[in-house]
C-alpha cells in the first residue's frame, strides 16, 4: 500500500488581491500543486513511500481561482522540482513554485560486490527500499538488466542504474559461431572462430575453420555471423 505524507511549507508566491480570504486561496492552489505532484509520482512508483513539501512565503496573498492550472517543469519528478501555476479567471496570474519531492521505493540493488565484465547470477541482485534521486529514470528493473555486465566493479548495496553497465557481447573473442555466407538464392554455414567480439548488427573478423581464410562478418546473433549485412533470420 502506498503510504503518503505530505508536507505543507508556504514559502513563495504571488501578491494579489481578491475577494476570498487570502488564507483559503492559498489552501486551495497547496492542494492542487500536492494533487498533482503526488499523482505524478505515485503512477511511476505505485509501491512507493511519498513525500511533498511544497514552499510558499506567508507573507504573500493569492488571489482566489476559478480556473487553476498545475504545471510541473523539467522531466525530473525526485528532489527540488518546479511547478508553474497559472489562473486564468477571475484574475490572471502565474506563480512558480519550487517543491521537494521525496519518494522510497523497491528498487534493485547489488546483493553482493560485482566484478567488472561480470555475468548476473539472480542471487547477485535484490530488491531493497531506497530513497530515489534525480536520475531515478535511469533504474534498471529485472526486464532491463538482462544481458548487462558491469562496466566497473560495484559494491554490496549500490542501486543499480543504467549508466553503471554495458550491454554484454553477443559474440566474444575465440567464441566458435556458424558462419553463413552466399547468396540469397544460395546460402552457405560453416563454422568459424571470431577474431574480436561485438555487439549484434557490428561488423568483426572472423577466421573460417575449414579454409583458415579470415574475413569480415557481422553479427547477427549470438553464436551466429554472416557476410551479408542485412541478413534476415
Amino acid at each position: 500500500m502506498t503510504k503518503i505524507r505530505t508536507f505543507a511549507i508556504w514559502c513563495l508566491g504571488l501578491l494579489t488581491l481578491g475577494h476570498e480570504p487570502a488564507a483559503f486561496a492559498s489552501q486551495h492552489v497547496q492542494a492542487e500543486v500536492e494533487r498533482v505532484l503526488l499523482a505524478q509520482a505515485h503512477k511511476s512508483w505505485p509501491d512507493a513511500t511519498i513525500e511533498v513539501e511544497v514552499r510558499l512565503d506567508p507573507r504573500l496573498r493569492l488571489s482566489s481561482c476559478a480556473d487553476l492550472e498545475v504545471l510541473p517543469r523539467g522531466q525530473s519528478q525526485v528532489g527540488r522540482v518546479h511547478v508553474a501555476v497559472r489562473c486564468g479567471k477571475p484574475q490572471a496570474w502565474s506563480a512558480y513554485l519550487p517543491a521537494d519531492v521525496r519518494v522510497s521505493a523497491p528498487v534493485l540493488v547489488a546483493a553482493r560486490p560485482l566484478l567488472r565484465g561480470q555475468q548476473l547470477a539472480a542471487g547477485d541482485i535484490k530488491e531493497a527500499m531506497m530513497p530515489l534521486s534525480a536520475h531515478a529514470l535511469t533504474l534498471l528493473n529485472r526486464q532491463s538488466i538482462r544481458g548487462l555486465t558491469p562496466k566497473r566493479p560495484i559494491a554490496e548495496g549500490t542501486v543499480l542504474t543504467v549508466p553503471l553497465f554495458a550491454h554484454s557481447p553477443a559474440i566474444t573473442r575465440n567464441d566458435v559461431v556458424r558462419l553463413l555466407s552466399g547468396s540469397s538464392v544460395v546460402r552457405i554455414e560453416t563454422k568459424a572462430k571470431a577474431i574480436e567480439g561485438g555487439q549484434i548488427g557490428e561488423q568483426v573478423m572472423v577466421e573460417n575453420l575449414s579454409s583458415g581464410r579470415r574475413l569480415a562478418a557481422w553479427i547477427v546473433r549470438p553464436g551466429l555471423v554472416s557476410t551479408r549485412p542485412q541478413e534476415s533470420l
